[in-house]
């Protein structure tokens, strides 16, 4: 398996442990539910983007928590 399939496999795997979560947080950020749910998109989709960044001593809900404020910012 190539590292792009591993690293697909990983975000789907993060999506379906933490999207809620992190719909959760963009929700409390915009206070609109459809900007949440494209800020929640933009959030594993930057994961997908940069998943060698992550830093697997670390507490993934944290790092998805980084990620989705900034996205909800953008």
């Amino acid at each position: 398996m190539d590292d792009r399939s591993l690293r697909s496999q990983a975000v789907e795997r993060a999506y379906r442990d933490h999207a809620d979560d992190v719909y959760r947080v963009a929700l409390a950020i915009l206070r609109d539910p459809e900007a949440a749910v494209d800020a929640t998109h933009d959030t594993f989709a930057r994961a997908f983007e940069r998943w060698d960044q992550y830093d697997t001593n670390r507490p993934l809900r944290a790092w998805l928590h980084g990620i989705v404020s900034h996205a909800a910012l953008d």
